[in-house]
Formats: structure tokens, C-alpha cells, sequence
């Protein structure tokens, strides 16, 4: 649905008799509606697409309110595959849980249907997730804490540059990981390219050894 608004949105700059904020208006009503039936209806806009080969995260209100769609990889389709099957047995215990007080099973509890991610008493909200991602930093015992923006930053350094991460495989063009982070502007993915003193300490060890 949403690549669908962006190409409606593209053919409407084309007509000389709307003016830019008519097409803005338009475009908000629209990704207004898709929001909605998202919400009312989850189930038929699936949001993590997997299978044996490729799998896709359908982002749909990241860092600015943007869409976009980001691969998944297979180190992450396998875990997220595994928590699928658990994520059905929660929607189980929710659905029992419901029947023997007598209330009506709530839509963001069942499968597949309901939200992806669910607490200890709902839907995982941000708060959750910061709390889940501050305890695994403590327990890799980081100088610092940890934060969600914090792995953001370590997937865009990562791609920007493996060697740092001992990983075995070529830089990524700063194009694609703009993509990938959702920036509009590439002057915003730059900062990632900012080269800090361990970074020099180590392309000095590395000329030193050649």
C-alpha cells in the first residue's frame, strides 16, 4: 500500500493544476488511511515478510514519520523464524487467559494478526525495548550504556567499515546505507564517516604491518 501512495504521489506532481500543498494535502489523507487500516487491520499488511530465501521489514512510521522497506538478512531471519512459533504459543495463552476471565481476546494478542512484539502485559512499547537493550549492555559489561540508538549507529559503522568489526567483506556505498538508515539527505549518513582516534590506530597498525 504504501509504494502504491508514493507512486500516486509522483503521478500527482505531474499535473500542472495541482499546486504543492494541494498534493500534500492529498498525500497526508492518504498515509492517514494507511495508518488507520493498519491498525484496525494488521493482518493485512504483514510487516516482517520471511521465506527460505529473502525476507523484508516493512518499516511504516521510523525517524520521521518515513516508510521504508530494509532486507533482512539470514543471521536475522532464522531467530525471528524461531520466535514465530513462540509468538503463537503467546497468542494461545492470551486467548485462555481471556476465555477463563470471560473478556474478549484483545487484537493486538493473536497470531498472526497482532502486534509482532508483546510485554509482559501488552504490546512492547519503546520503553520495553530501551529497558531490554540497556540490560543486555550491562550484561556485556559495556563502559557506557546502551541504547537502540546505539545499534543504529553500530549497523551503519559496520557496513561503512567492516574492518573495524573484524568482518571479512568490502565497505558498503554510502548511497545504500542511506537507504538503509532512511536519511533524506546523504549529507546526514556522513557523519558516520567521521573518522575517530581508534579508528586512526588502527589503520596505522595496519600500514605498519604491510
Amino acid at each position: 500500500m504504501w509504494s502504491e501512495i508514493a507512486t500516486w504521489q509522483e503521478q500527482l506532481h505531474l499535473r500542472p493544476d495541482l499546486s504543492a500543498k494541494t498534493i500534500g494535502l492529498y498525500t497526508q489523507d492518504a498515509r492517514r488511511f494507511a495508518i488507520w487500516v493498519q491498525q484496525e487491520h494488521p493482518g493485512l499488511i504483514p510487516d516482517v515478510q520471511i521465506s527460505a530465501r529473502r525476507g523484508l521489514l516493512i518499516i511504516r512510521r521510523g525517524k520521521g514519520l518515513k516508510h521504508r522497506e530494509v532486507p533482512l538478512v539470514q543471521e536475522a531471519r532464522e531467530p525471528l523464524d524461531a520466535y514465530f512459533t513462540h509468538r503463537e504459543h503467546l497468542a494461545e495463552r492470551w486467548r485462555e487467559r481471556a476465555a477463563i476471565r470471560g473478556e474478549i481476546v484483545a487484537s493486538w494478542s493473536r497470531w498472526p494478526d497482532g502486534h509482532l512484539f508483546l510485554g509482559q502485559r501488552g504490546p512492547l512499547a519503546e520503553r520495553g525495548i530501551r529497558e531490554i537493550i540497556a540490560k543486555l549492555g550491562q550484561a556485556a559489561k559495556l563502559a557506557s550504556p546502551l541504547g537502540p540508538h546505539d545499534l543504529r549507529h553500530t549497523f551503519a559503522k559496520a557496513l561503512l567499515d567492516p574492518a573495524a568489526y573484524g568482518l571479512d567483506r568490502p565497505p558498503m556505498p554510502l548511497p545504500v546505507i542511506q537507504q538503509l538508515l532512511g536519511h533524506a539527505d546523504t549529507a546526514t549518513t556522513t557523519i558516520y564517516t567521521r573518522v575517530s582516534a581508534a579508528d586512526l590506530a588502527r589503520m596505522m597498525s595496519i600500514s605498519e604491518a604491510l
